[in-house]
């Protein structure tokens, strides 16, 4: 069930990590919350079990525009088109030029800015990796690419931004765990990296460094990824969903891996979209929310812990066209998390050097892969 956020009252967008969250306020500044032990709520401070439960202020931001956040990173746009980066760098994922080394100094718990954007209209981030939407309408990545996911026909992970192969035409930008997808200004919409589960939407399942549409597509006006599902949201105010499903996360009503895009189950009022590590959420035009897929967390909001394969209502948000939505009782889907990875066709990168964090005697998070993510939180 929805709880208030101490001392948040004029936020006008939010972003979730893994095991922290972050707010942007209407004077432009910036408050995180949550676990902070690679320096991710961007406070000065970090470490070892170190956390905030109630916001504090990232140090250093009064201009920005746009807030997104990674695993245990977090970035922001700046009024002027550029970003800045805080938390863990393992892979390069805050853009800054470093790599973290034997001391751990790359991590950092203070914004940095990414080198070489000066002119961003947007930003995603996930795990490991990082992307910005530019106002020529290409894109640009940084960070882990084992499995391809910055898009640059490259598996060699990148501390700066590299620009992706092939788009000129981007509208929006989204981030899986593993691999990225664009929204073009013809309505369609490509993506690339990991496709071990079909997140790709190319009806195949190998991974690609270089975009490739997604089939069936063509009249699509926002995108969301989740960790190894994707969903778009169409012209006709209906959504439809691929990749992973083995919570229902695709809400067709069953637990079936889908390459091509389905449509979700019982919507065709909605205005928004957003796609959680192993569940999805639609925004309605009666201003009703509905979700589906994984609620062991009761991340569905509906007061149980079942997961559901079709969509169903949040609880104490209103209810007017949604009714029957929130009427309806869907069956329950108990499902195990399963273990495939994704497959890559090339020599494995040598894993970075693992260190502490200048702040901390905990070691800097490795590479989450898509299946190791729910153990991590599990071991946290």
């Amino acid at each position: 069930m929805p709880v208030a956020v101490t001392d948040i009252a004029d936020a006008t967008a939010i972003a979730t990590g893994t095991d922290h969250t972050c707010a942007l306020q209407a004077d432009s500044t910036i408050t995180c919350w949550g676990k902070n032990d690679y320096g991710q709520l961007g406070n000065g401070t970090g470490g070892n079990s170190q956390r905030s439960l109630e916001p504090v202020q990232v140090l250093g931001i009064s201009d920005a525009t746009a807030i997104t956040t990674g695993s245990w990173h977090s970035c922001a746009l700046h009024q002027g088109g550029t970003i800045s980066c805080w938390g863990a760098n393992n892979w390069g994922q805050l853009g800054n030029g470093q790599i973290i080394n034997a001391s751990g100094a790359s991590n950092t718990n203070l914004p940095v800015q990414v080198v070489g954007i000066t002119n961003a209209t947007a930003i995603a981030t996930s795990y490991d990796h990082s992307c910005a939407l530019q106002a020529d309408s290409t894109i640009t990545c940084w960070g882990n690419n084992n499995y391809e996911q910055l898009g640059n026909n490259t598996r060699d992970t990148s501390s700066v931004p590299v620009p992706v192969a092939g788009i000129t035409n981007a509208t929006a930008i989204t981030v899986g765990s593993a691999y990225s997808c664009a929204l073009h200004e013809n309505d369609t919409i490509s993506c690339w990296g990991a496709n071990n589960y079909g997140q790709l939407g190319n009806e195949a399942t190998s991974n690609t460094s270089q975009p490739l549409p997604v089939s069936d597509i063509t009249n699509a006006t926002a995108i969301t990824a989740g960790a190894d599902h994707s969903c778009a949201l169409h012209e006709d105010s209906t959504i439809s969903c691929w990749g992973n499903n083995n919570y229902g996360q695709l809400g067709n009503g069953t637990t079936n891996d889908s390459s091509p895009p389905v449509q979700v189950s019982l919507i065709t009022d909605a205005t928004a979209i957003t796609a959680g590590e192993q569940h999805s959420c639609a925004l309605h035009q009666a201003g009703t929310i509905t979700c589906w897929g994984n609620n062991d967390g009761g991340q569905l909001g509906n007061g149980t812990n079942n997961s559901y394969a079709v969509p169903v209502q949040i609880a104490d948000f209103p209810s007017t066209k949604n009714e029957a939505i929130a009427l309806e009782t869907p069956p329950t889907i108990t499902a195990t998390p399963t273990t495939k990875r994704p497959t890559t066709t090339t020599t494995e990168l040598p894993t970075p050097t693992t260190a502490l964090p200048a702040t901390t005697t905990t070691p800097a998070p490795q590479q989450a892969t898509p299946q190791q993510h729910q153990e991590l939180r599990d071991r946290q």
